[in-house]
């Protein structure tokens, strides 16, 4: 397993888990086209650190966020973790977290 920063030409393919996540685990109602607008947004977005986890090359799970900077400080907004449903209880969400710390 291996993370990779993500970057615009990821948006499709992060799109599509993170509506068939919140759509088959979470009863969400996300077509495409609203998951790719809110992808987008956190992609784009200055300073943003957003990390794909692949496994054989295939998109797993995904952290979205961006830094933040104060008077005194650097902070870290995570918006977003999704790990597909196949791969959960794995220990990959605090695998993801600990190499994003």
């Amino acid at each position: 397993m291996n993370l990779k920063r993500l970057s615009k030409k990821d948006i499709n393919e992060i799109s599509r888990l993170f509506a068939d996540y919140y759509n088959n685990f979470e009863d969400g109602n996300w077509t495409l086209e609203k998951a790719m607008k809110r992808i987008s947004q956190y992609i784009t977005i200055n300073e943003s650190m957003c990390l794909g986890l692949y496994e054989n090359q295939k998109l797993i799970g995904f952290v979205l966020g961006y830094y933040k900077t104060f008077d005194d400080i650097l902070g870290y907004y995570l918006e977003e973790i999704v790990i597909d449903g196949q791969y959960q209880n794995k220990g990959y969400g605090s695998f993801v977290i600990k190499e994003l710390e």
